[in-house]
């Protein structure tokens, strides 16, 4: 009977179906497969064949080709895929592109040749781009149409040898000739003719006259992609230590780490990873950014083989990194989320760093939240997930559950926090705390991090009069001041502005920068009260040249949280952070871990070093702050200094944020999705969110579930108003179930849009 292959293309839709290639005997899903596709080809991936009747058969057509030049994903991965598409809500196609396998996008060169309707011999083959796409799409049709495919191979032209050289050419050549042609018959190819002429001790003329003569000649020769290397190793930072000497009974099968720093934790899992190793299999160890993933695979091929990847954007390296993967032997595969569609065989494990980070929530396609991705993969792989951060909060020991005496906590790094009230304080953005602080940084030639709640100068630029700001025209946000270039922009929608010379509202002429001071504004304050202190930026619109910090000298560092992503400086003596209060106070179940979890990464920015840290706040009796602060009582080494253990306080606030989701529902104890409705018009948005309520309510949705509709946190952006809602449920399958039933039609010029598990309430779906 014929054969039907299901094949996912890395487009917004579900598996399609076409008959098997004419004369193809490749079995199983995982393969690369192109199909005909809109009067062109793509590639797809096969997820499940069948046999058809004959019927039937003549309703599909035919796919092109298999594609043998790599190998296909495993069996487990194509059902993890097509999993995570049902938990996601998203077409699969859409979360196989999110995978970004250049693969899918490969150039192929696509060659034609035409039968004759009247069963005379066929045409010649020719580029399919000869044939105008109409008539190859009704030949198509008609089954006149043959068509071949192949990846095209980079080539690169070369100087070669001529095989059949005119006659008498050679005896014609001198000795020099003679000579320059030996050399290159014995390299078989050279780059170009100079490098031909180097290798033979000639002039340049002598090779032209091997062209002139035509014994030699130029053309095109295929570009082998190098295989991939190992990464080259990277000293473990000193603070690696923490982890070596934290194994236990345990080692060989950890599944959670907490506290430390991140070279900590990952010095921690080593031992795991070695015992997977020797067992024959490769654990995957996944990290949330690009350069925490280069650190970790640097660090870890110091000890074990490592494999970093996979390579984007270029289908022959990724072809050759593929087949090392696939070829069995045991390292460790490190990457980001695109490594879960590495083609290895025998996984070990899947390591997640920094298990509650928040970029790991993909902010298009499918919008997965990672480290449930990552629990499903491994489920799928019937393989062990080992999370690790700095702190494991409730969603991030949920992904764990179970792991009892396999879990680990790493001292922290040995900060004495000092919190520093604002309260009063007549030197904002720097209270005389901070100030008196920065002064001894300056006198003992040590250095110093500022860590600042946002870049540019201030939140906005207000009225001294009225108190009101000047709002984006777009979007109901302020706009940010940008005192470098006396410029007001909009980190929403982009737009820009010179600051206007009196206020929008009232007219007045006092503007002045809000008490909500970003980078700029902190180093000009830092310059004003000292002076003599060296001063860099380090933040998403300036990143200064640390290397005489890194080298040695003093001086202090003023960055949003790209700080926590720098090595440790070489004398840092001061950790400041100057503001904390709207991210611990924002309405928002997470915020209290979320300020856990920053401050101890920054911590750790200081690597092995003891230094003081100084948190200014207008709430120091904030449970988080204290605990930070090590106001409990315990945690503290002989030296008063915290981290020797997490203390009573920190073990407190963690079973007390997790007993108050369990009571209200909020993951890891339940399940949240949020839909969101914009429109031009705010009623439009208001009455297409209405009638999602209607339908939740018909599909048995209770009052407790349904959290809205509300506006939402920016109620307007780029001109389009924005209503949302939240769901809330005991389970994925009924949150999942609801929003099916919840989102079958949209009115017209209202764009509905649906995230589930949602990390940020007041972020905008694009």
């Amino acid at each position: 009977m014929p054969r039907a292959l299901d094949v996912l293309l890395p487009l917004p839709l579900a598996p399609l179906r076409w008959l098997a290639p004419y004369g193809s005997d490749a079995r199983g899903v995982g393969r690369r497969v192109v199909v005909p596709w809109q009067r062109g080809v793509r590639v797809g991936i096969v997820v499940g064949e069948s046999e058809v009747g004959d019927a039937q058969a003549l309703e599909l057509r035919e796919a092109i080709q298999d594609l043998h030049d790599g190998p296909p994903l495993p069996d487990a991965t194509v059902a993890w895929l097509l999993a995570e598409a049902e938990r996601t809500l998203a077409p699969p196609g859409v979360v196989l592109a999110g995978l970004h396998h250049p693969g899918l996008t490969a150039d192929l060169d696509h060659r034609v040749r035409l039968l004759d309707p009247a069963g005379g011999p066929a045409g010649a083959w020719r580029a399919a781009s000869d044939v105008p796409a109409a008539d190859l799409d009704e030949r198509r049709e008609q089954g006149l149409l043959e068509e071949a495919v192949a990846p095209v191979v980079p080539t690169r032209r070369v100087l070669h040898p001529v095989d059949d050289p005119p006659a008498d050419a050679e005896a014609a050549l001198t000795t020099k000739q003679r000579t320059a042609l030996d050399a290159l018959r014995a390299a078989g190819r050279v780059d170009s003719g100079a490098a031909l002429a180097r290798a033979a001790g000639v002039g340049d003329a002598v090779v032209r006259a091997l062209v002139r003569r035509g014994v030699a000649a130029y053309g095109e020769a295929p570009v082998a992609p190098d295989p991939p290397a190992a990464p080259a190793p990277a000293p473990w930072p000193d603070d690696a230590a923490l982890g070596r000497d934290a194994h236990g009974g345990a080692a060989t099968d950890l599944r959670a780490v907490g506290g430390g720093t991140f070279a900590a934790r990952l010095a921690a899992v080593l031992p795991t990873l070695r015992a997977d190793l020797a067992a024959g299999r490769s654990p995957l160890v996944l990290a949330p950014e690009r350069r925490a993933a280069e650190d970790a695979a640097a660090w870890l091929a110091n000890d074990v083989p490592v494999l970093a990847g996979p390579p984007g954007g270029d289908a022959p390296r990724r072809r050759a990194w593929d087949a090392v993967v696939a070829d069995g032997t045991p390292r460790v595969l490190v990457g980001t989320y695109a490594l879960l569609a590495a083609p290895v065989a025998a996984p070990a494990r899947l390591v997640l760093l920094d298990a509650e980070a928040e970029s790991y929530k993909l902010r298009s396609g499918a919008r997965p939240w990672i480290p449930h991705a990552a629990r499903a993969w491994a489920d799928a792989h019937a393989v062990p997930l080992t999370v690790a951060d700095v702190v494991l909060g409730p969603e991030a020991t949920a992904l764990v559950p179970g792991a009892g005496d396999r879990t680990r906590t790493l001292p922290r790094p040995r900060v004495r926090w000092a919190l520093a009230d604002l309260a009063g304080s007549r030197t904002w953005p720097l209270g005389t705390d901070a100030i008196r602080v920065l002064k001894q940084v300056r006198d003992r030639d040590r250095q110093a991090l500022v860590l600042v709640p946002r870049r540019g100068y201030s939140a906005a630029l207000g009225c001294r009069d009225c108190g009101a700001a000047v709002m984006c025209p777009n979007c109901d946000l302020a706009l940010r001041w940008h005192a470098r270039d006396a410029r007001l922009r909009c980190h929403q929608c982009g737009h820009e502005a010179a600051p206007p010379a009196a206020c929008p509202s009232c007219g007045g002429p006092d503007l002045e920068a809000q008490r909500a001071a970003g980078s700029e504004w902190v180093l000009r304050a830092i310059a004003e009260m000292v002076p003599d202190l060296p001063r860099y930026r380090y933040d998403g619109d300036v990143r200064d040249d640390l290397a005489p910090l890194h080298a040695g000298a003093p001086g202090v560092v003023v960055g949003t949280t790209a700080l926590l992503r720098l090595p440790p400086l070489p004398v840092v003596s001061l950790l400041l952070v100057t503001q904390v209060d709207g991210a611990l106070h924002a309405d928002d179940f997470r915020a209290e871990l979320r300020v856990l979890r920053l401050l101890a990464a920054f911590a750790g920015a200081a690597g092995t070093r003891a230094p003081l840290g100084v948190l200014q706040t207008f709430a120091p009796d904030h449970p988080v702050l204290r605990a930070v602060a090590g106001r409990d009582g315990a945690g503290g080494g002989a030296d008063g200094r915290a981290g020797a253990g997490e203390g009573e306080a920190w073990h407190a606030l963690l079973a007390d944020v997790d007993a108050r989701r369990a009571r209200f529902g909020y993951p890891p104890h339940g399940r949240m999705a949020r839909l969101q409705a914009s429109a031009r018009r705010e009623g439009d948005a208001w009455a297409a969110l209405g009638d999602v309520v209607a339908r939740l309510e018909t599909a048995g949705a209770s009052g407790d579930e349904i959290l809205g509709p509300a506006p939402a946190p920016v109620p307007r952006v780029r001109g389009r108003s924005i209503v949302h809602l939240l769901l809330r449920t005991t389970d994925t399958d009924r949150r999942n179930a609801l929003l099916r039933a919840a989102t079958t039609d949209t009115p017209r010029g209202v764009t509905l849009r649906v995230d589930v598990d949602p990390r940020d309430v007041g972020e905008v779906l694009e």
